[in-house]
């Protein structure tokens, strides 16, 4: 029997997290939503300990409908990687859809892979996202035939809404971690 490698963290929900997450949201095409990643304190199980924040506020306007925000993995922890099968997270929502989502780049070829997930509300869930379930996808469109992701080339993570769910959204994620 294998043993299973231990999780191991990606991202520190700690202040200074707050700088590598950049929004990437359809104002890139004429929309107008808006979204940012910002760790706070947040009251857990009698203590404070902190998470990271994605919120904001998707509209159709100008025929938008999404908003994202995603960090760089760099080449070192790119290679941290290898054997692990998939990544999970420790997050509480608000009633809707989010994607986690993994980019890769490889001799040229950048490929994006999405997770679709819909934590519960009221309580920190636990979302396990193997890499086998992720699926390629071009501008929210799914691309058949696509690779499966090469993990030690994974060069962004990131999460959205989309789906024209309107108005705000709130997802906090305690932790995220690589799972094997």
């Amino acid at each position: 029997m294998c043993a299973s490698k231990a999780p191991i963290p990606l991202c520190s929900m700690i202040p200074s997290e707050n700088k590598k997450w950049t929004p990437v949201n359809d104002v890139v095409m004429g929309g107008c939503s808006s979204s940012r990643f910002q760790v706070e304190e947040v009251q857990d199980e009698n203590s404070i300990a902190y998470a990271g924040n994605f919120k904001g506020y998707v509209t159709d306007e100008n025929n938008g409908g999404f908003a994202s925000v995603a960090r760089p993995i760099t080449p070192e922890d790119s290679k941290v990687w290898i054997g692990y099968t998939g990544v999970q997270l420790k997050c509480r929502g608000d009633g809707k859809h989010y994607q986690l989502r993994l980019r890769t780049s490889h001799k040229g070829v950048v490929t994006l892979y999405k997770f679709e997930f819909g934590p519960a509300s009221s309580e920190w869930n636990l979302i396990t996202a193997p890499f086998s379930e992720f699926t390629a996808t071009f501008r929210g469109r799914d691309i058949v035939n696509a690779p499966t992701i090469d993990s030690q080339h994974v060069d962004e993570i990131g999460l959205l809404i989309s789906n024209r769910q309107l108005g705000e959204f709130r997802l906090q994620v305690r932790d995220i971690e690589l799972i094997g």
